[in-house]
């Protein structure tokens, strides 16, 4: 990729107006126009807080150049993603970019969906689309069900989020900006990053303790001195504060060095849900039952795991726990390898194998002969999940399936294979 302009742009202060209006009508469509000819305040404004950011970041564009950009929760994009593709192409501030960057954006509503298309389309005198940019209506939370999002993307945007609506509530439903912040750490390519940028410094700080437990490394963390405000009674600015991320390291496992790193991530998933349950004074002190939002098998496999694990080494399985969680967090070789102490070189090339987000239970039953668990035990346990029951795990803490996961037994990720599996 060409080096992009390193001059920071000089911007005119321009205040929102006090009912900032969303739409596609007018904001949208001059915000466009503004980006496309080099002109505008927020457009400018953007690309000011990339120029300045992105070197900082760890960014590393591919050798081949090619950049796929996945902006989670676009709207109408009516700035960055012309602003986006300009930048990772290299480009000056209002060119178009270059055929090896490619942008994509998926909102849940299909209004904004339909605006950024128009958009994209009918400014500046089109017949036909911009090249490059695909637009998509549909759940964020869910990716996988549109196989025209690539897989790996070199950057991931998040803009203006909104993360204090993330509610969990009494019966803890999932919450879909973990789930989509979960999804962009899944997708972000090597050397790639995620920029989040926040209307407020609270919102800001909820999304920093997010993304470090979801193990994303921040690499800028910082109130943007381009940010332009939107509601200065309540301190809301527009990318007022920006976070900026690269996908977690590679555990460095002796012996696994070039295995890539989703070998491990079932493991890295489960125990992430894990040590998020763990964390949760609520959980043991109030006795309540919880929710799985991720890996809801995998907490009660790994919990069986570490209990063999612990017994066969003589160790507390608290303290066994906690070593592995903070091997994980750190990346040491020692704590990760007690499963190889414990159960002979077969521990981790089994974990190795484990690359997928989902197993069927009874694939999950072969797995558990090869660490000597019992096999009745962990069926049984698996049973009383998916049929809605509580099951204890961690010494303690009592889970539940989720009633709307309960309705995907013909179909859903949890349902595949279990009607016969459980007879």
């Amino acid at each position: 990729m060409a080096e992009p302009k390193t001059e920071v742009l000089e911007v005119d202060t321009v205040e929102a107006p006090d009912n900032w209006p969303y739409s596609c009508e007018l904001e949208s469509v001059g915000r466009f126009r503004e980006a496309e000819k080099g002109t505008g305040d927020l457009p400018r404004r953007f690309w000011s807080l990339l120029v300045e950011d992105v070197p900082e970041s760890g960014f590393k564009p591919p050798p081949n150049g090619e950049v796929r950009i996945l902006d989670i929760g676009c709207g109408e994009a009516p700035d960055e993603a012309f602003v986006l593709n300009t930048y990772f192409s290299g480009k000056e501030f209002g060119q178009e970019g270059t055929e090896k960057v490619s942008f994509f954006g998926i909102d849940l509503d299909p209004r904004k969906i339909e605006a950024a298309r128009f958009l994209y389309t009918k400014m500046g005198n089109r017949t036909v689309p911009l090249p490059g940019y695909t637009f998509i209506p549909g759940d964020a939370t869910r990716l996988e069900n549109f196989p025209e999002i690539p897989q790996k993307a070199q950057v991931v945007v998040f803009r203006n989020q909104q993360i204090s609506e993330d509610k969990i509530d009494e019966i803890r439903e999932a919450r879909p900006w973990h789930r989509m912040f979960k999804q962009a750490r899944d997708r972000l390519a090597d050397g790639g990053i995620a920029i989040f940028t926040s209307l407020s410094e609270d919102e800001h700080e909820k999304c920093a303790e997010e993304l470090k437990k979801l193990g994303f490394e921040i690499t800028v963390n910082k109130k943007n001195q381009w940010a332009r405000c939107f509601n200065e009674e309540h301190g809301f600015f527009i990318d007022g504060w920006v976070l900026m991320a690269k996908a977690a390291k590679n555990i460095p496992l002796r012996g696994y060095e070039n295995i890539p790193k989703s070998t491990f991530h079932f493991l890295n998933g489960s125990v992430a849900e894990m040590m998020k349950l763990e964390s949760s004074q609520s959980a043991k002190d109030i006795g309540f039952s919880l929710n799985i939002e991720d890996y809801p098998l995998g907490v009660i496999f790994f919990d069986e795991v570490f209990r063999e694990a612990a017994a066969k080494l003589g160790v507390e399985v608290e303290k066994l726990r906690k070593d592995i969680y903070r091997g994980l967090l750190e990346g040491r070789v020692r704590e990760l390898s007690v499963l190889d102490r414990a159960f002979g070189k077969v521990g981790l090339k089994v974990l190795s194998r484990l690359k997928e987000d989902f197993y069927p239970p009874e694939q999950m039953l072969n797995f558990a002969w090869y660490f000597g668990l019992s096999g009745e035990r962990l069926r049984g346990k698996m049973v009383n999940y998916l049929t809605g029951q509580e099951v204890e795990v961690l010494g303690g803490i009592k889970i539940h399936r989720p009633p709307e996961d309960q309705k995907l037994e013909d179909g859903g990720w949890l349902g595949r294979g279990f009607r016969r599996w459980k007879k």
